[in-house]
């Protein structure tokens, strides 16, 4: 789950709850707008004995198939053990967090963490992003890069974390609350939360992808594995991704 402020957008749905889930007046939540990177440390070393995907030298993954992708039991047993590797790592995450750290030192926790399971951060050298993680601070909607600014009270972090691990991703975000955020952010956060929650329970054999909210062609079939992750935002629709 990823709650940015201030900078993303959701599209409209059929459901006839998403306006009750996601309105609270013209109340924005108050919190610090980033607007320049700090630094950025140098990335993790992944000892050579680690299974690393195609891009981990060359930073250029493989295409990837161009239908959704029916995976045999064996696959989707494969797939379901690097996502409760990347849960458990959250949870690490979500019982450290708290003001005072850095985006970096979450990197550092993620990143020393996959190491020990035997697996690959799959974040680091995607497309060349040069961390294990990806922490979307406040106004920055994903794919923010961990760096050397402290988390303060009243931030709005999202943590995402994917692994490699036997051959397959496993991928899961979560968004905390830092300290004492004010209401509005937290009804920002609970509505992005009850937006995947309302999602997955829609998701069986037969119905169609953009039943989801999007213009996805395709309807869902046993055997698929995809992602829900709803960025929901206060203010502008522009992008900081």
């Amino acid at each position: 789950m990823n709650a940015a402020p201030g900078l993303a957008a959701v599209q409209t749905t059929a459901n006839s709850g998403f306006q009750n889930i996601i309105s609270f007046g013209n109340h924005f939540g108050d919190y610090v707008v980033l607007e320049n990177v700090e630094e950025v440390c140098e990335s993790g070393h992944v000892p050579s004995h680690i299974r690393c995907p195609s891009y981990a030298k060359t930073g250029h993954p493989l295409d990837g198939p161009r239908v959704p992708e029916v995976k045999a039991e064996w696959q989707v047993e494969a797939m379901r053990d690097s996502c409760h590797l990347a849960r458990s790592i959250m949870n690490t995450v979500g019982e450290t967090i708290q003001a005072g750290m850095t985006t970096e030192d979450i990197d550092a926790l993620v990143h020393k963490r996959v190491i020990e399971s035997g697996a690959y951060p799959s974040p680091l050298n995607y497309r060349g992003f040069p961390k294990s993680v990806c922490t979307s601070v406040n106004n920055v909607a994903c794919h923010g890069i961990p760096n050397k600014r402290r988390l303060v009270d009243g931030d709005i972090v999202s943590v995402d974390i994917t692994v490699f691990s036997n051959g397959y991703h496993g991928d899961c975000c979560e968004t905390y609350l830092i300290g004492n955020v004010d209401e509005a952010g937290k009804h920002l956060v609970n509505a992005a939360r009850r937006c995947r929650d309302e999602a997955i329970a829609i998701c069986r054999p037969g119905v169609p992808f953009s039943d989801i909210d999007n213009d996805y062609p395709g309807t869902m079939e046993e055997g698929m594995t995809f992602t829900i992750e709803p960025i929901v935002a206060q203010g502008s629709e522009r992008l900081s991704f």
